[in-house]
């Protein structure tokens, strides 16, 4: 009996609390309609903000994650490019090489794959009476496919093997192979 008369007393309070709520709300109108104006104002600005943050941080993120967010990379020439590029300053800077490319292997312990890349574009591919005008050749070393995503329509990636030995290895992008090699 004891706890049924605490659950009354308490919906008594309850609905009393309840009624002088509302019996305030109606004497008082105005501020009532203020304050509930300020509240709804502030949880959307605190809203709008926080949407405009999230935006903010998923673009950046979404630009970093084209280099790849978890890539480190090392190179001459800066990847952003701009209308005043100062292209003297990386001039005499060495072109990073296999043997560099071995030392920071050694050191980066936790890394999962390491590719030394070099990049030629406005290149010209022949085959045959065949012209590709414009083709960037990628040379890589043999881990670069865990590095970039590439997607075969035909053939496969290279093995160590063939990376270790002196073989000509070529992987041909799909606009190329059908410039190039129509109907095969």
């Amino acid at each position: 009996m004891h706890s049924f008369a605490i659950v009354n007393v308490f919906f008594k309070i309850f609905f009393q609390s309840l009624r002088l709520s509302f019996e305030e709300l109606r004497s008082s109108k105005l501020r009532s309609f203020l304050s509930l104006t300020g509240i709804t104002i502030g949880i959307l600005c605190v809203i709008s903000v926080r949407t405009a943050v999230n935006s903010l941080e998923r673009n950046i993120k979404d630009s970093f994650d084209t280099f790849g967010g978890d890539i480190l990379y090392v190179q001459k020439w800066p990847i952003i490019f701009s209308d005043d590029y100062p292209w003297w300053r990386f001039y005499n800077r060495p072109q990073v090489s296999q043997k560099e490319m071995e030392m920071v292997s050694d050191r980066l312990k936790l890394a999962q794959a390491k590719a030394l890349v070099s990049f030629n574009g406005g290149k010209t591919a022949k085959y045959e009476d065949r012209v590709a005008e414009k083709v960037t050749l990628t040379g890589a070393t043999y881990q670069y496919d865990h590095i970039k995503d590439m997607e075969f329509s035909q053939g496969r990636y290279f093995t160590q093997a063939e990376a270790d030995n002196p073989t000509y290895v070529c992987l041909v992008g799909s606009g190329v192979a059908e410039t190039l090699f129509q109907g095969r």
